[in-house]
């Protein structure tokens, strides 16, 4: 039996969308904080925002890390293995 531990361009893309979207899932006080400190603001977004975009960077950073993109690599390589066997088993019924 082959062993799963290459995922496709698109697979990766995949995981690295889920992870940034967990990640803004988990950030959400702090991005909304954020959005409303921006509002109305144009070149001065940068001074006055100064605080919330360091506290989004911070959080967004804790749940970034390569630890958590493998976490969610190996689920979706567990995923993909339980798919695929799945498949053979229907073939094999079929």
């Amino acid at each position: 039996m082959v062993a799963l531990t290459v995922l496709t361009n698109k697979e990766e893309e995949i995981v690295l969308n889920d992870l940034k979207k967990n990640a803004r899932s988990k950030c959400r006080d702090l991005l909304e904080a954020l959005v409303a400190c921006t509002r109305s603001r144009t070149v001065t977004v940068y001074w006055a925002c100064q605080a919330e975009n360091k506290a989004v960077n911070e959080c967004l950073g804790q749940f970034t890390t390569n630890a958590e993109y493998d976490k969610l690599r190996t689920k979706f390589l567990e995923d993909k293995k339980r798919w695929r066997s799945e498949q053979k088993r229907n073939e094999a019924d079929a």
